[in-house]
């Protein structure tokens, strides 16, 4: 049978943190040899395992990775090197590796959504009750990797969907749905319990007309900050320096109830739970460092804090964690990562950033084959650029 794969389609083949008895759950009910499938190797941080369906066996061959002297980084399975895995696929789609050569990559799990999901940050995918959504692979416990029907691939959040089940297909949503039960989200707020100005983030795309100077530009992800709620649904705002109105449906605020907690915890910085918290980021004991990545996190919550956190050191603290960190601490690195992101969101904080050097200690992190923290960083990298020209 020949081949009928694309070896650059990485979404087809990658299956991501699988272990061995999980693999070969997915590919003992495949009926055809050359069925396949690539997976991060359990043992070696790093490596990859090649998983084939042959004729009486499921076999897993470890793909090294290696950097010869020269410093390019090449594949090996047995005794052949290729320069990335497209093409050590390419290559075995006309070569046998046992008693097969590769045909197809595996079936993937298909999940439906149980609840409408918009997205909070750019590396989200969003989606509609009843959409059916692709699993990609596992990277966290309550955070999936999927792609849409439309060949979209972003982070879901677990709660919201459920199995796919072929003999009961869903029923699209025709309007909006509550939250899922036990799903922690930022408490939404009334709207007249908002005091402004006050930050908001963009859910909805808006590009207003070229010629209309008074309309504000909206990218998915942007956070604004809201001026002016006007009666006719038309606010008026500020990003990065400029200033416009947009719909009022466009956004969703940011600020809450809770900042008012934050706010006692923070104490300008002064707060002796600010404090305590900060000293978790020097601790060698992991959870307490994830614990205070992620209480930055949220006392990153308005513009004065971020700038605040960075002028205490903070931002060297996370850093240091950071560059710190290896491949396995997933969990970590993305509570790191949302904090970076968030204290780049004030526009007098983004040189600053840069200048304390983020890019360099990001940067790193982009030869990661874990796509949660591939995602979040590609959303620091969007937030530290976007309104650099205003400077």
């Amino acid at each position: 049978m020949a081949a009928d794969f694309d070896p650059e389609d990485k979404y087809s083949w990658y299956f991501g943190p699988l272990n061995r008895e999980e693999t070969n759950e997915i590919l003992i009910p495949e009926k055809e040899p050359g069925v396949f499938l690539v997976r991060e190797s359990q043992s070696i941080r790093g490596d990859f395992v090649l998983c084939v369906k042959e004729e009486n066996k499921i076999s897993h061959y470890i793909i090294n990775k290696i950097t010869n002297p020269a410093g390019i980084t090449r594949f090996r399975i047995g005794d052949q090197e290729f320069s990335d895995i497209p093409s050590l696929l390419n290559f075995y789609k006309t070569h046998y590796l046992d008693t097969t050569s590769l045909i197809k990559p595996a079936k993937r799990a298909k999940y439906v959504a149980k609840f409408d999901f918009t997205g909070k940050d750019p590396e989200d995918l969003p989606f509609k009750k009843g959409d059916v959504l692709e699993l990609i692979s596992k990277d966290e416990k309550e955070w999936w990797t999927c792609r849409n029907s439309h060949g979209d691939v972003g982070q879901i959040p677990v709660p919201y969907v459920t199995k796919f089940d072929p003999n009961n297909p869903p029923i699209p949503s025709q309007r909006p749905i509550s939250e899922p039960p036990g799903y922690i989200d930022p408490q939404k707020p009334s709207i007249k319990d908002i005091t402004l100005p006050a930050r908001a983030l963009v859910i909805q795309q808006r590009i207003p007309n070229l010629y209309d100077k008074t309309q504000l530009k909206l990218e998915k992800g942007d956070i604004v900050l809201v001026t002016k709620m006007n009666s006719n649904g038309q606010w008026e705002g500020e990003i990065n320096g400029r200033k416009g109105v947009f719909p009022f449906t466009h956004v969703r605020f940011t600020d809450n109830e809770n900042n008012k907690s934050m706010e006692a915890l923070f104490k300008n910085s002064e707060g002796p739970v600010f404090y305590e918290i900060v000293k978790w980021l020097d601790s060698d004991v992991d959870h307490l460092r994830l614990s205070g990545a992620l209480a930055v996190g949220n006392f990153a919550r308005n513009d004065d804090h971020c700038r605040k956190l960075v002028e205490e050191g903070v931002l060297d603290k996370l850093l240091s964690v950071l560059k710190n960190s290896d491949e396995e601490q997933i969990t970590l690195r993305h509570a790191i990562l949302s904090a970076l992101r968030n204290l780049a969101i004030p526009v007098s904080n983004k040189q600053l950033l840069v200048q304390c050097g983020v890019l360099e200690a990001v940067m790193i992190l982009t030869s990661s084959n874990v796509m949660a923290v591939v995602f979040k960083l590609l959303g620091v990298l969007r937030m530290l650029v976007d309104g650099q020209g205003n400077f």
